[in-house]
């Protein structure tokens, strides 16, 4: 477009010129023939012409540069923001890409735990039916079973008071185990007074008042 536009308005000053050029040698062949008053005029009207042309070419040489220069200051401008935008989206891939390799470890970690947690709850219930069925055979490894399976219950309960017997430790457990009177007199093939009696003295062990659901302190441990 800007070759184009070049070429032609090259054209244009040139057949301005040679037309100029014809008209001058036109006049100085026939200028002899005049008298010296016209000449006088005619070479005033001349130098006029002539000095009106050249500003006229100079004008159109200085619209021309002018608006070579603005496309020139478009082009840049077009350049400078193609490479921004360029820039921009190369930026936004790296971003987007980190961020999502990011949110990929987070759900990673994330599953694993979930996955490490169902596997726990499954082998606390596996392990708590253990127990329970330890409980209810009254087996001499229930309470040595249930120490693995709630390893602080019993060292707590011994730290804080020390005057509890290993009897009383395993009827705590039962306790926690939300067991019944009934059950345990039953799996302990014992009688609720029993039951009662033992109750009874655990609370004036433990410091515990009437009220007290010694089932729900139990599973508080």
């Amino acid at each position: 477009m800007i070759l184009y536009f070049n070429v032609k308005l090259y054209c244009f000053i040139y057949l301005a010129f040679i037309t100029h050029l014809n008209l001058q040698v036109y006049s100085v062949s026939n200028i002899s023939y005049l008298p010296k008053s016209v000449l006088q005029k005619v070479g005033e009207k001349h130098s006029v012409q002539y000095d009106m042309d050249t500003i006229k070419m100079a004008k159109i040489s200085g619209i021309f540069w002018k608006k070579e220069n603005v496309e020139d200051e478009i082009s840049k401008l077009y350049c400078i923001i193609g490479c921004i935008v360029f820039v921009g989206i190369i930026l936004f891939i790296l971003i987007h890409n980190q961020y999502t390799s990011k949110q990929k470890q987070k759900d990673l970690v994330i599953i694993e735990k979930e996955l490490e947690l169902e596997y726990l709850k499954k082998k606390l219930n596996t392990a708590f039916e253990e127990v329970l069925q330890l409980a209810k055979d009254d087996d001499v490894s229930f309470l040595t079973r249930f120490n693995e399976v709630y390893p602080e219950f019993s060292k707590k309960l011994s730290l804080k008071y020390p005057d509890l017997t290993s009897n009383d430790i395993k009827f705590c457990a039962l306790l926690k185990l939300n067991f019944s009177n009934k059950e345990i007199a039953q799996y302990g093939h014992l009688s609720i007074r029993t039951v009662e009696s033992k109750k009874y003295r655990l609370r004036k062990k433990l410091k515990l008042t009437s009220d007290v659901d010694l089932n729900k302190w139990m599973m508080r441990q």
